[in-house]
């Protein structure tokens, strides 16, 4: 009720009722910041709370005498209930006293484990890092943690492994796996979840990661520290996800405060009780806070905000690192990703997804950066290295520029699949392996594993195929009988190729794209002159990625002698979860980029674009724009698309070329159409508009232009972003002057008179070339 407050205090086991001290509390309005929020008086998320016992045990120990019982104590939780309102009360559950990991243990000290560096502000020793690179989430973490001791995970907040939840691996963090949920909505027909699933009000809940990041020996000028994570979300009015950092409580010459000034701040903010922690306050740390460039999604009432594709979010740490030239030293922190509907929840849907949490040096970059004024970019789409694409970004080989690219059809492929959980015959514990991927992998391995012609126990079947496109969902192989199970099972694919120069094949370079989920692998095998036997095995050459993993494309590369042929083989696993994928395209190297491209199988020409998402391609190099005292920087690139009118209400889809001055926190259109030097430069948005993706019609690819002279003197990088968050429909109008009003196809059927030529909404981009003219 109104008014009320909650208290845990504790006493000696045989002191009087008088002598009862507070250790913690709660009074009505207490928020995460100063200013008082009456709405935190209603929680109906699971709250973890944590109390330090350090005052307790020194007047313990002070106070301690010959008497057994006088070290003795007791706790209690005690709700005044003073208001004049009712409330449901407080529920307490898994109550646990330990000693708290030290310092030492959880404290992650983000600098090479080879340099004992100290703060060069402070001059404070700091010791060996651990390492300039920190991974932790669901399915791995660099302290070699379970995510059960590395996460503290408040209201719902679980590890869970439907499709669609997670990213890379085989789990991913969500909200609020509740009422049944057994997948991700994929927003298909405008699908996004059951009632049941939903995120409702008057919820706070906290992950929080279960380590201390020690950012005092990272210097923020020449290692930039970073954190970035992968997420995808849909989020209901007047919600907010973000991230959250508390930092340990320093002076600004960044000496420490004294245990009275920490006792007095602590005591300020907690109702000036003297206390060492209280809701949402803990000693000698801040207050949680959102960074200085904040990660928040948040929608106004009675709307939503959606991302059905996994976007990459950043936050800077260089605030909490040292700076010499600042004075400023570096900092202890803490991280956290908060879901608040404590505010109301007008428009509950499904929640938010995390994956991939990473906290690194940001400089030296991977990439080397552009120096405009000395040299020009030129990308042609020949490989996603340099790329950071969100959603499904990747290579396309189906839609390319020049022709020459599309996936060459080899002959015919040999499938054979093997029931890994056969009682007679289960991988795992045949070969003692730990976990089933190695079990799967030891029985590709052994040389004396079932033939193709006497399988397993029941026997497994081969199939003749022409090329490698399974997409089995939840379900099992093609033509697999009954007894086949949907999860734990094994493939093999072999083909063998004509003799390279031959007519209609011809020799060179070649790359194979491989989609899997979960592990796959690939190699070829040079064969001898009658093209039967090999005589070379060099090991997983081409493809080597065989571990659990949500749906992933990976690249190889291999070159086919004139003269010779060859035996490629590809293995691929399925371990368990609602999503089962292989798909497999070789081509000669030429690609466009596209938001979802087709890699394998001949039943469409394209693969349709995610629903409600709203995903970038992101070139993951800077470009250095000083220096350039004349001419005009062009950005140009080459492209075809197919971004129709949208007829279900949720606003029309968009395309854009944007740019970061900031590293990629904040993002901007200035200037890239403004006309200058006597270039016309294209618009920075592109909707309601068709370039016919379709080779056989050969439609030009379009160039555009823009114009990045207001980022003269800056360092920038660039994105292209495709915003479809308002938009369900596979195939919308093709233009707003269609005569078709209701024209939308839901689903990715391939029927009706949307589809006209076989191809979906989407996004290609060919030649990309950056530089002075």
């Amino acid at each position: 009720g109104n008014s009320d407050d909650f208290l845990v205090q504790w006493k000696r086991i045989d002191a009087p009722d008088t002598a009862w001290k507070t250790v913690w509390l709660y009074k009505n309005g207490m928020a995460t910041s100063t200013t008082p929020n009456p709405e935190t008086a209603k929680q109906d998320a699971w709250e973890r709370v944590e109390i330090d016992l350090k005052d307790v045990m020194t007047d313990v120990n002070a106070g301690n005498g010959p008497d057994e019982r006088d070290d003795d104590i007791v706790f209690r939780f005690y709700l005044d209930a003073k208001g004049v309102t009712n409330g449901k009360g407080i529920y307490i559950d898994d109550l646990q006293l330990a000693e708290r990991p030290n310092q030492d243990v959880i404290e992650y000290k983000l600098w090479p484990s080879s340099e004992n560096r100290i703060d060069p502000v402070t001059n404070v020793a700091l010791g060996n890092g651990d390492s300039s690179f920190f991974t932790d989430d669901a399915d791995a973490s660099s302290t070699n943690r379970l995510w059960t001791e590395s996460w503290f995970n408040g209201g719902d907040w679980f590890a869970v492994n439907w499709g669609g939840a997670s990213r890379i691996g085989t789990n991913g963090f969500h909200d609020s796996p509740i009422g049944n949920q057994n997948k991700a909505p994929d927003g298909v027909a405008n699908y996004v979840g059951e009632t049941a699933w939903t995120t409702v009000s008057d919820r706070f809940a906290v992950l929080e990661l279960n380590n201390i990041i020690d950012l005092r020996g990272v210097d923020g000028e020449t290692e930039a520290p970073i954190m970035t994570f992968w997420t995808r979300y849909h989020v209901g009015g007047l919600n907010s996800i973000r991230v959250e950092i508390s930092e340990e409580m320093r002076k600004p010459n960044g000496s420490a405060y004294t245990e009275a000034e920490l006792d007095a701040d602590i005591k300020g903010r907690c109702n000036n009780q003297p206390v060492r922690q209280c809701y949402e306050q803990r000693r000698g740390w801040t207050s949680w806070a959102k960074p200085s460039i904040a990660w928040e999604r948040k929608p106004a009432a009675n709307t939503d905000l959606k991302e059905y594709g996994w976007e990459r979010g950043q936050i800077n740490l260089t605030p909490y690192s040292y700076n010499v030239d600042l004075n400023q030293p570096g900092k202890r922190i803490r991280v956290r990703f908060v879901y608040d509907s404590l505010a109301n929840n007008t428009n509950p849907k499904d929640g938010w997804y995390v994956d991939t949490i990473q906290i690194e040096h940001g400089k030296p970059e991977t990439m080397p950066t552009v120096i405009l004024a000395e040299d020009t970019y030129d990308n042609t789409a020949g490989s996603m290295f340099g790329m950071i694409g969100e959603g499904k970004w990747g290579l396309d080989p189906n839609v390319i520029e020049g022709g020459g690219g599309s996936p060459t059809t080899f002959g015919l492929w040999q499938a054979y699949w093997w029931d890994c959980t056969n009682t007679g015959y289960n991988c795992q514990t045949v070969y003692n392996k730990s976990n089933f991927r190695d079990g799967a992998k030891a029985l590709m391995d052994d040389p004396s594993r079932p033939t193709a012609t006497n399988r397993l126990t029941p026997p497994g079947w081969g199939t003749s195929v022409t090329g490698l496109n399974y997409n089995m969902g939840n379900g099992k192989p093609p033509a697999a009988p009954a007894s086949f199970p949907t999860n734990f099972f094994v493939g093999e694919f072999v083909l063998d190729t004509p003799i390279a120069g031959s007519a209609g094949f011809p020799a060179g370079p070649r790359t194979l794209l491989l989609e899997s989920d979960d592990g796959a692998r690939a190699k070829i095998q040079e064969l001898n002159g009658a093209c039967t036997t090999t005589v070379t095995d060099a090991g997983w050459n081409v493809i080597n990625n065989w571990k659990d993993q949500a749906p992933t494309t990976v690249s190889g590369s291999m070159t086919l002698g004139f003269g010779k042929c060859y035996r490629i083989t590809v293995q691929y696993y399925e371990k368990d979860g609602s999503t089962a994928v292989l798909r497999a395209s070789i081509g000669s190297g030429k690609y466009s980029f596209s938001d979802t491209p087709k890699i394998g199988g001949t039943t469409s020409k394209d693969e349709y674009p995610i629903p409600l998402a709203n995903t970038s391609l992101r070139i993951d190099q800077t470009f250095d724009l000083k220096n350039i005292p004349t001419g005009v920087v062009v950005m140009a690139y080459r492209t075809k698309y197919r971004l129709g009118k949208n007829v279900n209400g949720g606003g029309d889809s968009k395309l854009a070329v944007e740019v970061s001055d900031d590293g990629g926190f904040n993002w901007a259109q200035t200037g890239l159409s403004t006309a200058t030097g006597g270039f016309t430069f294209s618009g920075a948005n592109i909707s309601d508009s068709v370039i016919d993706p379709d080779p056989t019609t050969n439609v030009a690819w379009q160039q555009r232009l823009h114009n990045l002279n207001s980022f003269k003197d800056k360092q920038i990088v660039i994105r292209f972003r495709y915003d479809r968050q308002g938009e369900f429909c596979m195939r919308t109008k093709k233009t707003s002057t269609d005569g078709n009003p209701l024209l939308c196809n839901p689903s990715n059927a391939n029927s009706g008179p949307e589809f006209g030529n076989g191809y979906f909404d989407g996004w290609w981009i060919s030649r990309i070339t950056i530089g002075v003219q």
